[in-house]
């Protein structure tokens, strides 16, 4: 259950008579009670939480001017959330909280840059954790749009340049570098100067593009064939034909090109 504005909390649909009630809130903490079934009401007191405090800079070790710092807990925890902060400060400072006490992982994203972040992070309750610094990581802006049939504009596919962030939730550490396409398909993304190619992936289409030096870059999406398989975690795609599987595709810079995997490679076990 969630608490109400008032911090109230109803459970229903329980089985027994004795029980033990645990809350969980990202800006107090723990705390638990124990109840008997009934309509008496029960008080559950939680922790008081602590704060972060440190410094986000850019890859040539600027202060950041414009960033968003994210938190999420380096243990899942049944009830708590990510905490953000926005900075907006010349001195590129940051203060998180108040948050549950324990570890968190900080990451730090901004325009034109790579994110940054560290793990592990302790966080006392009543205290303030002081002088945790985050870079930034460098990146070029690169921006294009995403076509389907007739290459008419795909809006709400999702891009990035690890097509296998493309399948994790938004709000995961690991996909802060997938942007979503706007109405008329376009869309803008900060890559590393590493990425050789970006991915784009909307409800059973995907498609890939390889990356140049400059100008638009534009993604057409297909859908996937009857018998085709999508292996997103090792970089390639398979296909069916008679008896044989064989490898459709191989991802640009993901792990089954960088074992030597090529297209048209037939599998035998």
């Amino acid at each position: 259950a969630v608490t109400s504005a008032e911090g109230t909390f109803s459970l229903s649909g329980l089985d027994g008579e004795l029980f033990e009630i645990a809350a969980h809130s990202t800006a107090a903490g723990f705390g638990e009670s124990r109840a008997r079934l009934g309509n008496q009401a029960v008080v559950i007191v939680v922790g008081k939480g602590g704060r972060i405090r440190g410094f986000v800079r850019t890859s040539d070790g600027r202060p950041a001017t414009d960033f968003v710092v994210r938190a999420e807990p380096s243990e899942p925890r049944a009830g708590l959330r990510p905490a953000t902060v926005r900075g907006l400060s010349p001195r590129g400072d940051f203060d998180l909280g108040p948050i549950s006490a324990g570890r968190w992982d900080l990451i730090a994203s901004a325009p034109g840059s790579m994110p940054g972040g560290v793990q592990g992070v302790e966080v006392e309750a009543e205290r303030s954790t002081e002088g945790v610094e985050l870079a930034l990581r460098p990146a070029r802006s690169v921006c294009g749009i995403v076509s389907g049939d007739e290459r008419r504009p795909v809006a709400n596919a999702r891009v990035g340049f690890d097509y296998e962030m493309l399948n994790r939730p938004l709000g995961a550490l690991g996909a802060r570098n997938v942007v979503i396409t706007d109405t008329s398909g376009r869309f803008c993304l900060a890559v590393p100067h590493s990425a050789r190619a970006l991915f784009a992936v909307e409800g059973d289409r995907r498609g890939r593009a390889s990356l140049s030096d400059g100008g638009d870059v534009e993604i057409a999406l297909r859908r996937r064939d009857a018998g085709e398989s999508d292996f997103s975690g090792v970089g390639l795609v398979l296909g069916e034909h008679e008896d044989l599987v064989f490898v459709r595709s191989v991802f640009e810079g993901g792990p089954a090109h960088q074992a030597g995997i090529r297209a048209g490679d037939v599998l035998i076990a």
